[in-house]
């Protein structure tokens, strides 16, 4: 059965409008970096690819069926041949008739997918625009070989004629995938797979779930079983439905970790086919700076550094959007004119400088310029205009260039002055679960920084309660966990802080800032927190509890003015329970936005406490330590914290403990060889010890068993609920 010709010709029409996207970005990047006439610059190499980039833009149109843009590209191969063969010059005067070329190119490629035909009064212009920059450039000469002929002597405008049965216009789409073995697949599909696995890691926790049902009765038959009143016959049967019972257990879970496997597996293949380099939200910014210091008189030179770092699609289009609304900032507000520039002993050309690193909470990206700083008395008078209350320190007054309707500019252009670009900036980059700062030098220029997640779609979160509701927090926007005490608490502007690295960090209720109706009403300390957010946004947020850390498929709620601020998304636990995850950044901005918070204290019964049982917690890792740690101050004891054994008997014997929560396997002296020396202990042989590790085999239990302890609970099936009855039921 033959393939259906419009469909064909209407899929291979969208397979060129890429290419042609593709192929202006080249042409772009090229023409302005031939433009500035670096030393550095390999210009042969250069022109080269953008003669490649025309002469495939050609071929495609043919094949495709689009014959209004072949003319175009036939005048565009031509002018880069003899830039190419040195008979035009790369001046401002050729480059620019060229770039007139390549925006209608682009203006094309935008009415093609907006399902429109490419035609357009431009394409002509561009096209005479051509021919008149070769007529006036050059003598008169013979017609110039088809520049076809001079590097594919194969090629020519009229398509060979097709092999049987293949139609002429599957060329192009067949020569586009041996070109670089890729395949186009749309964001839509991706997405379609990445909610199947998450849906499938979901199931699998429902099937661990029965798993869990499926012995809790296997357990209830046994003990059926043992009940000396019923009958031999009648117990036979309840063990063998016992050991039924248990085997579907045991087969639900072998069942469930198959699963899961698969299902992480597909989540990371699809997270890892969204990813995308950063250079894709670099294209085209070399083309807005150049226009926009032309039209402002200024030379300004980009540099774009770490476009390797690839991040998920949502991810890089709004980097790709801040990193427009920066440049333009700076450009028009920062970089002053080469006039200006001499005055004060800068280089007559500005620098913008855009570069991204990993960093631990995800991709770093900063836009630097050279230029003046920002005008702080400029931006108080802005900000007095705005009703707004502008920081004492000029360290912190930047942050209010963020504000809406804010802006320094005494001109409102089509570039700047109503205030909308750096707002615009922080709500995109909040929108992912990133935040945004920015620092100014006076005459040095001004930073500003975008922390941005690696994706979107699967996040790393640090679960918690508030009033009843599980929330998500992602990891990365998590500093620290801290305990609260009463006596920590300072007033700060009508509201709690406690003081932190030597200064003053506000105190909000986590429930408060997404106005729960259980949040009503003081808390009773020690609390628990967590502090995230940077200097001037900076927060120690309360919550009830802290439950886990997780991995997690997230689902957006909604986008536009359905969106709740401050919620990035939702995602379904291994319970089955929803639980919404936040992007603390914008919470807390909006905490500190608002009057006076409620109470945080409870009224006092008693001046003085009564003592807390303290536990003695051995452990060498950072994230576990912390996160048992809180649960532990959380559930009213006091902590003390050792990295090893030999740390933890120094602590013991000067402190003592109620009871010691260990891990095993750890540098000096591992927990087993702990609980044999506080055994051996006159002082200590009957000090409650609780053995919490990674080791789950029968005989590392064993080995703990021998050595002394009390209980041997394994981190896979960490439960803070078990953690903290096993304790409770040892004192």
């Amino acid at each position: 059965m033959g393939l259906d010709r419009e469909a064909l010709q209407a899929r291979l029409r969208a397979l060129f409008i890429d290419e042609l996207a593709d192929n202006v970005v080249i042409l772009n990047r090229g023409l302005v970096a031939l433009e500035q006439q670096d030393d550095a610059l390999d210009a042969e190499t250069l022109v080269n690819e953008m003669f490649r980039a025309a002469h495939s833009l050609k071929g495609g149109a043919h094949s495709a069926g689009v014959q209004e843009l072949v003319g175009l590209c036939h005048q565009l191969e031509d002018a880069l041949s003899r830039l190419r063969d040195g008979t035009l010059p790369s001046t401002t005067r050729v480059v620019e008739p060229l770039l007139e070329a390549v925006d209608a190119l682009g203006a094309a490629e935008r009415r093609m997918r907006e399902g429109s035909e490419a035609a357009g009064p431009d394409l002509a212009r561009a096209a005479r625009g051509l021919v008149t920059l070769v007529e006036t450039t050059l003598a008169p000469t013979a017609t110039a070989q088809d520049p076809d002929t001079e590097t594919d002597p194969d090629r020519s405008d009229t398509p060979a004629a097709p092999a049987v049965g293949e139609p002429a216009n599957m060329r192009v789409g067949l020569a586009a995938a041996r070109r670089d073995g890729n395949v186009r697949v749309p964001a839509e599909r991706l997405e379609a797979l990445l909610n199947q696995a998450g849906e499938l890691l979901h199931a699998c926790g429902s099937v661990d779930a029965l798993a869990e049902e499926l012995r809790e009765a296997a357990g209830a038959a046994n003990h059926r079983a043992r009940d000396r009143s019923i009958s031999t016959d009648e117990a036979r049967s309840w063990r063998m439905m016992a050991e039924r019972l248990d085997g579907l257990a045991r087969g639900a879970v072998g069942a469930t970790r198959q699963l899961g496997a698969l299902g992480r597996g597909m989540a990371d293949s699809v997270r890892h086919a969204r990813m995308m380099p950063l250079t894709h939200a670099y294209d085209g910014l070399e083309r807005v700076v150049r226009d926009l210091a032309r039209a402002g008189g200024k030379d300004v030179r980009l540099e774009l550094r770490g476009g390797q770092v690839e991040v998920d699609r949502p991810i890089l289009d709004a980097v790709a959007d801040a990193m427009l609304h920066l440049a333009r900032n700076a450009i028009d507000h920062g970089i002053e004119s080469p006039g200006e520039r001499g005055t004060a002993g800068k280089p007559t050309a500005g620098r913008v400088v855009v570069e991204a690193t990993l960093v631990q909470a995800g991709v770093s990206v900063t836009v630097a310029d050279d230029g003046r700083g920002l005008d702080l008395d400029a931006l108080r008078a802005a900000a007095r205009r705005r009703g707004i209350s502008a920081p004492d320190d000029d360290s912190l007054l930047a942050d209010v260039a963020f504000v809406p309707g804010v802006s320094t500019s005494p001109l409102i252009t089509d570039i700047s002055g109503r205030g909308v670009g750096l707002d615009a900036v922080r709500v995109r980059v909040e929108a992912v679960g990133g935040s945004v700062g920015l620092q100014s030098t006076a005459g040095g220029g001004c930073t500003a920084t975008l922390t941005l997640p690696l994706a979107q779609s699967a996040v790393r979160v640090l679960l918690v309660g508030a009033a009843g509701e599980v929330l998500g927090l992602p990891s990365s926007a998590v500093s620290r966990l801290l305990r609260v005490e009463a006596t920590d608490l300072r007033p700060l502007g009508g509201r709690d802080a406690v003081l932190l690295d030597g200064g003053p960090v506000p105190v909000l209720r986590l429930a408060d800032l997404l106005d729960l109706p259980a949040a009503n009403g003081p808390m009773s300390p020690p609390f628990t927190a967590v502090l995230t957010g940077t200097p001037p946004n900076e927060a120690v947020l309360l919550v009830d509890e802290l439950l886990s850390e997780e991995e997690v498929v997230m689902k957006p709620l909604a986008e536009g003015p359905a969106a709740v601020p401050g919620v990035l998304g939702a995602t379904i636990l291994p319970s089955g329970r929803v639980a919404l995850v936040l992007n603390p950044a914008t919470c807390v901005r909006i905490g500190l936005a608002r009057g006076a918070p409620s109470p945080v204290l409870a009224p006092s019964g008693s001046d003085q406490p009564p003592r807390r049982p303290q536990v003695l917690l051995v452990e060498d890792t950072i994230t576990t330590r912390a996160l048992e740690r809180s649960i532990l101050e959380a559930a009213g004891y006091d902590v003390l914290l050792a990295v090893d054994g030999v740390e933890a008997w120094q602590l013991l014997e000067e402190h003592g403990a109620d009871v010691i929560v260990s891990d095993v396997d750890m540098p000096r002296m591992d927990g087993v060889a702990l609980c044999e020396a506080a055994r051996r202990s006159s002082r200590f042989r009957d000090l409650p010890f609780i053995l919490v590790t990674s080791l789950a085999t029968e005989a590392d239990r064993r080995r703990g068993v021998d050595a002394g302890a009390n209980a041997y609970l394994v981190k896979a099936d960490f439960d803070q609920a078990l953690l903290l009855d096993t304790i409770e039921g040892l004192l």
